[in-house]
């Protein structure tokens, strides 16, 4: 699998570490996690979604913690 680079060098494979991080610190689900992640580090919530969409098991993992 080709590593994605988004964002001042985050890729995605770290990006889902950090998010799975804070879900298990938190005890959170992965929206919420996100969103901690965007204020942590200043990001706009619509990076994390392209950064999201960019992974297909990242994103599915999300839309199956929505339901």
């Amino acid at each position: 699998m080709t590593e994605v680079t988004v964002n001042k060098g985050l890729t995605v494979e770290t990006f889902m570490k950090e998010i799975e991080s804070i879900m298990k610190s938190h005890n959170t689900n992965y929206l919420d996690a996100v969103l901690h992640y965007c204020d942590k580090h200043s990001i706009e919530p619509e990076t994390a979604g392209a950064i999201i969409k960019s992974n297909l098991k990242f994103k599915s993992k999300l839309q199956a913690d929505a339901e």
